[in-house]
């Protein structure tokens, strides 16, 4: 089940959005910044943010039904659109920083500080090195558990043991590769989005 308005997505957007200072904020880039802060926290917590699924569009990770979320967070006057260049989005409240912990803002903060800054094709660029986005398909879903994998050898080896064994045959696998493939599981068998052997179809 996708996890799409949930007030943790909304108040990371916000965050996101009072950051940018009134700078261009488009949906594409906002799209990104999410992704990487979750990953960040993923990477350092095994849990994500902005508590949404991703998917793998041609322009890098994007959130399931991100134009429904940021259409709804403008009917519920919590955000405008611009008009000009990439149709940036503007706060029209605060966000709620009580319902992030503080290692959560510390890497929004971090998110914010290294992207902002950048051109949206730089950051669209950078989201298309990860591994997940390089070794999935269209249109799948992205385990976090794939996206945090640093070595682009042990994605692939990841890739070949999930496609051979089942689910219970991998958790009583290769000791190296337990925790990442237990995440990925969990993380399917959570969500419901999609079998263990079809991730990489």
């Amino acid at each position: 089940m996708s996890r799409t308005f949930s007030a943790k997505m909304v108040n990371t957007i916000l965050f996101f959005l009072h950051e940018a200072n009134d700078k261009t904020l488009g949906k594409i880039k906002l799209a990104k910044m999410l992704f990487f802060a979750d990953l960040k926290a993923y990477k350092e917590s095994a849990q994500t943010i902005a508590e949404v699924d991703y998917i793998r569009m041609p322009r890098g990770p994007m959130p399931v039904e991100f134009d429904k979320t940021l259409n709804s967070m403008k009917k519920s006057g919590l955000i405008r659109r611009g008009k000009r260049g990439e149709n940036p989005f503007f706060p029209l409240q605060p966000y709620d920083s009580s319902i992030f912990n503080e290692e959560e803002l510390a890497s929004l903060h971090q998110v914010a500080k290294d992207f902002l800054s950048q051109y949206t094709d730089t950051v669209v660029w950078l989201s298309h090195k990860n591994p997940a986005w390089k070794y999935l398909k269209h249109g799948k879903y992205i385990s976090f558990a794939l996206a945090s994998v640093d070595s682009e050898e042990e994605v692939k080896e990841l890739i070949a043991i999930a496609n051979k064994l089942t689910a219970t045959e991998i958790i009583e696998g290769s000791p190296e590769l337990l925790a990442s493939l237990k995440r990925g599981i969990e993380d399917a068998r959570r969500g419901k989005l999609y079998p263990v052997d079809s991730l990489f179809e």
